[in-house]
């Protein structure tokens, strides 16, 4: 029996990095993994990747709290039947991959910090990172239409939903540079957007289509808080407001419309990603 909790994890850890609240109740296990992410804050990197990596270290400790292992004396013999567990779980070569590597990342962070006997390198000594496994998912225009008009337009959720939809189907952003949108990107008088973008840090600049301008203005005009003086588009309905950018992690209002839209996915993704590389299909 597979004894590893991934489901939740993500969406944990991007509350702990808004909140940074204790989530074992158990020093053992929290000062390791708020001082991890004190250290992945001190580099150059997103903050996307730092939940992923941050993820991966909670999924760990997990593993070792639930069985109730201490992390300075576990032995090679609990890793590898934690990596076993990742191997056997029904997910993409390139997602344990991934999970490997971060793994090995934050094995040799509590070594060097003396928080463990064992470093990563010693368990995994090197991780092949697996990327031309299978094709990109992409849905047709026909299907992104469907997809559109499965949306109910007339709930506030519905038209935040669209407006997350429209921005990725017809400008291929990222689902980070969506959520990440202020609204002194937007020039409605010359119908462009400008942002910096949040993988990259290149400057992105886009023509504000009506695709994406009518949908915007709905939500502005019905859905987004008149008094609210964030410069962020999407934020929280009600006070103390703040920029709601847990809708990064929420790839399921993307398999949510799919399924109302009786699309066949037949194998494909579900999630931000596929929809974005549905933007070939209007060109």
């Amino acid at each position: 029996m597979n004894t590893i909790r991934i489901k939740g994890s993500f969406k944990k850890m991007n509350a702990f990095m808004r909140d940074k609240e204790p989530v074992f109740n158990d020093d053992r296990f929290d000062l390791p993994l708020l001082s991890y992410y004190d250290y992945l804050l001190k580099f150059d990197q997103s903050l996307s990747t730092v939940l992923k990596k941050l993820q991966v270290a909670y999924v760990f400790l997990l593993f070792l709290f639930d069985n109730n292992y201490e992390i300075i004396s576990m032995s090679k013999g609990i890793i590898f039947s934690f990596i076993s567990e990742i191997d056997s779980l029904e997910r993409s070569f390139s997602f344990k991959d991934h999970f490997k590597l971060y793994l090995r990342l934050f094995m040799n962070w509590t070594y060097e910090n003396k928080i463990s006997d064992i470093s990563g390198n010693q368990v995994l000594f090197k991780v092949i990172i697996h990327r031309n496994t299978s094709l990109k998912t992409y849905y047709t225009a026909d299907e992104v239409s469907s997809i559109l008009n499965a949306v109910d337009i007339s709930t506030p959720v519905g038209k935040q939903d669209y407006l997350i939809l429209s921005m990725i189907s017809f400008l291929g952003l990222r689902i980070s540079d969506v959520i990440d949108m202020k609204l002194s990107s937007i020039d409605f008088s010359h119908s462009l957007i400008s942002i910096k973008q949040y993988k990259t840090s290149e400057p992105l600049v886009l023509p504000l289509v009506d695709n994406v301008k009518y949908p915007l203005l709905d939500y502005l005009k019905n859905v987004r808080p008149n008094d609210c003086n964030l410069d962020y588009i999407f934020v929280t309905s009600t006070k103390p407001y703040r920029h709601k950018s847990e809708l990064r992690t929420h790839s399921y209002i993307v398999k949510k419309y799919i399924k109302l839209a009786g699309i066949n996915i037949d194998g494909r993704k579900t999630g931000f990603h596929a929809l974005r590389h549905s933007l070939v299909q209007y060109y």
